[in-house]
């Protein structure tokens, strides 16, 4: 080999060497900043550390030294209050409370008040012809019966109670509740031993077989004209008269009838008694209708 090859050989093994020792160099420092890095985040961590123990200890020497000064003192006796202001501090804490009980207290004595002042009937009939302008003469036609009706109750008046329930046929959805009610009422007055009467028209009669419930008038009455299986029909006799009515204002088919004692589960005695007080009103209304004396 040359000297000038050696010596080239020699320069690169030189220039590596220095290359491996530069390498080295850098790979020591980085571990020595690496190394001090950690050092130093270990530290910060460990002041942390001790920083929070620190606060905690505070925080818990100050958490003592509150509920030492909060420690409980003697307890001042209770000043006794007076009547009055028992009573302010009742309403105040309870007013709703007596708010309520005072209006429910109202209300059942009203009620109460009502039902004892009220005047009983001593007799009833229902009323069932919609729209009909009788109902603009129920003052006269309660007037009318008042003075056909004997004292029954004994209270010193003589008081005859129209149950008036027009019952529309004509269900447009607005009449549908009142027929309903309407309805309703209607069964149970038949079903109670009140409202011997009724005043109603055919239309009624049809729609709630009323012919087999109603006393045939006929056996008694055989003289009249006006009277078939239902009852007493009212136009063209002197009721409209007797009101203070036209006779153009009543349907030609509205008649008042008397309702049969039925001998079955809703028969009481108080239903034969106002049967007996019912039959003798309508015989008076029939001979005043009729022109009879």
């Amino acid at each position: 080999m040359s000297d000038e090859k050696k010596n080239l050989f020699d320069k690169i093994k030189e220039i590596n060497a220095a290359e491996r020792e530069a390498e080295a160099e850098r790979e020591r420092i980085e571990a020595e900043e690496r190394a001090a890095r950690e050092k130093e985040a270990r530290e910060a961590y460990q002041e942390r550390l001790r920083r929070e123990r620190i606060e905690l200890m505070k925080a818990k020497q100050s958490g003592v030294d509150e509920e030492e000064e909060e420690a409980p003192k003697e307890k001042e006796p209770e000043r006794k209050l007076t009547f009055k202001e028992k009573i302010v501090n009742f309403i105040y804490f309870y007013k709703w409370h007596v708010i309520v009980t005072a209006g429910v207290m109202a209300l059942v004595s009203f009620l109460i008040y009502d039902y004892v002042t009220t005047p009983k009937g001593d007799s009833s009939m229902m009323f069932t012809i919609y729209d009909c302008k009788i109902e603009n003469y129920a003052g006269e036609v309660e007037e009318l019966f008042n003075s056909y009706t004997p004292d029954v109750n004994g209270d010193g008046t003589n008081y005859f109670e129209i149950v008036w329930m027009g019952i529309p046929f004509e269900l447009d959805g607005i009449n549908y509740e009142q027929a309903q009610s309407g309805s309703v009422q209607m069964m149970a007055r038949f079903d109670s031993p009140e409202s011997m009467l009724i005043i109603a028209d055919s239309q009624v009669a049809e729609n709630y077989g009323l012919e087999g419930s109603l006393v045939d008038l006929r056996e008694k009455y055989p003289q009249y004209e006006n009277i078939d299986a239902c009852g007493f029909y009212l136009k063209g006799t002197n009721f409209c008269k007797l009101v203070g009515m036209d006779d153009s204002e009543i349907p030609d088919d509205a008649f008042i009838g008397l309702r049969k004692v039925k001998k079955g589960q809703h028969y009481t005695a108080e239903m034969e008694e106002n049967y007996k007080v019912s039959e003798e009103i309508l015989d008076k209304l029939i001979k005043d209708c009729m022109g009879e004396e």
